[in-house]
């Protein structure tokens, strides 16, 4: 640091920057006033700090060399700081700096891109290679209303922490290992938005979403993606579209205020969810943000074959089964609503009120059981008026003791459904075909029952 030339209080004129642009060592430029725009093309600078300098215009580097790290520190501009096409053999530092927007264009760094306590409505980022790059918030809270950053190459990490007031942040075509947003409090209706990212962990921790925020992650390829100790809330929006998460989906111990969550259309091959997000599978009231009523239909059910891949591959099979007939209904619903022809309708309801209140769609108990007593006690009513055995001489004879009554119809229709009707001696004159019906039916829901019982058993 003691090798720098200090020049104080210019106010670049065209002598100034002949003097800038021919020094051969290291500049320290501080306190100064630039009242138009300045620009430092093709030079070579062996280091540069500007300390304490305002610029009524502009301040542009293009085409630049910096052999050691450039630091700006309490620099402000009226318009615009930009680097375009500059090489970095060091890393770039801007502090506690004031602009109305700062840019990044066709540049190589050698470290990383750094901005602490910084002010400023736009950052730009286009084009870059760089070791890292920074947010941060050391002795102020750092705060920029948008963030772009697309086509970059960032070979460590992407930190992005305790910015207030953001409103807009977008990624498009990032390759880096880490990008973490971190302690960020959003405005209302603010968006983060992330397209075509490449990278090993992206992560969502400690921040806050005021009404109507989105964050959105877009046909990208993630190892991890992580959401914790989050604040949702009311219309915020977490979309996970199109992405290939070939590790784990992490969404824990946040606050959920009446917003949504969908990964529907994702690739994910883990999922680690709260346990708030569930609760909707044991209480039907409840609606959680992963099933959310402003979700279309069709994305629901692709959300319910995700859990139930979660389910089967953490063995609780039980929840499996709940997903799997929750998923069911959402199916037919779906079908029911569709704009088929009245036709299909109607079969689709035929299957949809069979299919879930008479035979729990293979997994409930509850169902087929009632419906099986409901078959009994129907053809109980059928056989007690239709052999007339209110009267005591119409009686039936099992195990060689004599029923009448309405014992008796009963004790014929279950026998009947337990297929051992042709046990029961009596003169009435059977119907074969009410016999053969109950039989059908009987054998039918006890091979659904005994299925159920031994699925749930031998898992």
């Amino acid at each position: 640091m003691d090798n720098y030339q200090v020049i104080k209080r210019i106010r670049f004129s065209e002598d100034d920057i002949k003097h800038i642009i021919e020094s051969t060592i290291p500049i320290r430029i501080d306190t100064a006033i630039g009242k138009d725009n300045v620009v430092f093309k093709d030079v070579n600078f062996s280091g540069l700090e500007i300390i304490k300098s305002k610029f009524k215009s502009s301040l542009s580097f293009i085409n630049c060399v910096f052999e050691s790290p450039v630091i700006l520190n309490k620099v402000s501009s009226e318009s615009e700081i930009s680097f375009n096409k500059c090489i970095f053999d060091k890393g770039v530092l801007l502090f506690n700096c004031n602009s109305n927007h700062i840019s990044f264009s066709g540049c190589s760094l050698g470290s990383h891109i750094t901005f602490d306590s910084t002010e400023c409505q736009k950052i730009s980022i286009y084009k870059v290679e760089c070791s890292a790059i920074y947010v941060l918030s050391s002795i102020r809270s750092t705060k920029i209303k948008e963030i772009e950053l697309s086509e970059a190459v960032v070979n460590d990490v992407i930190k992005i922490e305790e910015i207030h007031n953001a409103h807009r942040i977008s990624f498009d075509s990032i390759n880096a290992s880490v990008i973490r947003y971190d302690s960020m409090l959003l405005t209302t209706s603010s968006e983060i938005k992330m397209s075509n990212i490449n990278c090993d962990d992206l992560r969502f921790e400690n921040s806050k979403l005021e009404v109507n925020s989105h964050i959105q992650v877009l046909q990208s390829q993630i190892k991890n993606l992580l959401y914790r100790n989050m604040v949702f809330n009311r219309g915020c929006k977490v979309l996970i579209e199109s992405n290939l998460i070939e590790g784990k989906l992490f969404i824990q111990q946040s606050v959920y205020n009446n917003c949504s969550i969908d990964f529907s259309t994702s690739d994910i091959t883990h999922l680690s969810l709260d346990p708030e997000l569930l609760k909707f599978l044991y209480d039907s009231n409840k609606i959680t943000p992963i099933m959310s009523t402003d979700m279309p239909l069709e994305r629901q059910i692709e959300t319910l074959k995700k859990l139930k891949s979660k389910f089967s591959g953490d063995s609780l099979y039980e929840s499996e089964d709940i997903v799997f007939f929750f998923m069911k209904n959402k199916e037919y619903s779906y079908f029911l609503k569709s704009p088929e022809n009245s036709i299909s309708k109607l079969k689709y309801l035929f299957f949809y009120i069979f299919g879930r209140y008479c035979f729990g769609w293979g997994v409930k108990l509850k169902q087929p059981l009632i419906t099986s007593m409901a078959v009994i006690i129907i053809f109980s009513m059928i056989y007690y008026f239709i052999y007339d055995m209110s009267s005591f001489v119409n009686k039936i004879n099992f195990l060689q003791v004599d029923y009448t009554g309405s014992f008796g119809a009963v004790l014929m229709s279950t026998v009947t459904f337990f297929g051992q009707y042709t046990d029961i001696e009596t003169e009435l004159a059977l119907n074969a075909i009410l016999h053969i019906t109950e039989f059908i039916l009987g054998v039918l829901y006890i091979t659904l029952l005994v299925g159920i019982l031994i699925r749930k058993l031998v898992r």
